[in-house]
């Protein structure tokens, strides 16, 4: 039973996003059938994408999570609410840390214990590190410390939604100048750090989330108006702007890292209200229970490929792609699922216990 009552339709979004992270990573070796290698080639492309929509999904989440806070008791506890992050986040995290390590070690493969350290501390999107896909919880990592904070210094002063809006501006404006920098005066070779990859890079997106969330909660009617009226001409929008990445590879199209990434997160939060409103069904609620384990199947899903490509494709000589594929995702979701249970959950209702939400 989960600690604390979830939404499904939000649950549905995390599910759709990990879903696209795991085509992200698929591979595609073996597969014969032209038409299914063009069309998971195409996800396989611009997977990527299911990370602007956890950060899109989590600058809601966590926005809601302290402004009701803050209108039931007036302020913001930060180091209570950094404590309760850290309970959701770190168990799970180095838990994975070390299997990966001591699966190396047991395989012989030398450990980077630099890099290792580096993402020990949450800097791995600007330094060398041990696992690539980390790079997201690096920078989510760093919005959840510097966000009560700003907010709370926001809220402390007069006409906050005002206030809010323009930080969203300032901060979406000088993301988007900085990524235009990076295309303007690119690496000489592609370099997924460098370009999509940094905090101070990606910010806007989480914030926009945090925005959106403030603008739902306060204003939802006005909202619900304005998206029933430009609703088609949103819809046919923001299915542009997410087919985009389908279209184009990130690796050879570096302006897809400036505006795009802008409009990606404007995109998804159309995205988001509009699964909000819709009711609960059987599709959403299938989805809902995949997205219950997401943070746990992204961690452990690139290790879980790796050990079972190996194992598919060379110690048991497998051919056929298919049973590689279902191999892959049910063995993800397993994964995941079962270190949700052993660790994640847990840890959850041990944080629930020690640190309460406040009422």
């Amino acid at each position: 039973m989960s600690v604390q009552k979830r939404i499904t339709q939000l649950d549905a979004i995390r599910a759709v996003a990990i879903l696209l992270v795991l085509l992200n990573h698929l591979n595609l070796e073996g597969l014969e059938n032209r038409v299914l290698l063009t069309f998971f080639n195409r996800f396989r492309i611009a997977g990527w994408i299911g990370v602007d929509l956890f950060f899109v999904l989590s600058g809601f989440l966590i926005g809601g999570l302290l402004f009701d806070e803050y209108k039931r008791t007036n302020n913001i506890d930060v180091k209570r609410f950094l404590i309760r992050r850290g309970f959701k986040i770190y168990p799970s995290y180095f838990v994975f840390l070390i299997i990966g390590t001591l699966i190396n070690f047991l395989l012989g493969v030398q450990n980077d214990y630099i890099g290792l350290f580096y993402n020990a501390i949450f800097i791995q999107n600007y330094f060398p590190r041990i696992y690539d896909h980390t790079w997201s919880l690096a920078i989510e990592e760093h919005f959840y410390i510097l966000l009560p904070f700003l907010l709370l210094f926001l809220l402390k002063r007069p006409q906050f939604g005002k206030n809010l809006f323009w930080t969203f501006l300032i901060i979406g404006v000088v993301c988007l100048g900085l990524r235009f920098i990076n295309v303007i005066s690119p690496p000489e070779a592609y370099n997924f750090h460098a370009l999509f990859g940094r905090t101070h890079l990606r910010f806007d997106s989480l914030f926009f989330g945090v925005f959106l969330c403030y603008i739902y909660k306060y204003y939802k009617e006005q909202m619900l108006q304005f998206l029933k009226q430009y609703q088609y001409t949103l819809a046919i929008l923001s299915s542009i702007v997410i087919t985009t990445p389908f279209i184009f590879a990130r690796e050879n199209n570096f302006w897809l890292s400036s505006l795009p990434l802008t409009l990606l997160y404007l995109a998804f939060g159309f995205v988001l209200i509009w699964f909000l409103q819709t009711k609960e069904n059987v599709f959403t609620s299938a989805l809902g229970v995949i997205g219950t384990y997401s943070y746990s199947i992204y961690l452990f899903h690139p290790l879980v490929n790796e050990l079972w490509k190996d194992f598919f494709f060379k110690t048991l000589a497998g051919t056929n792609w298919y049973l590689y594929f279902s191999g892959y995702v049910f063995l993800s979701i397993g994964i995941g699922i079962l270190i949700f249970k052993m660790i994640e959950n847990p840890s959850l209702r041990l944080r629930n216990k020690l640190f309460p939400a406040k009422t």
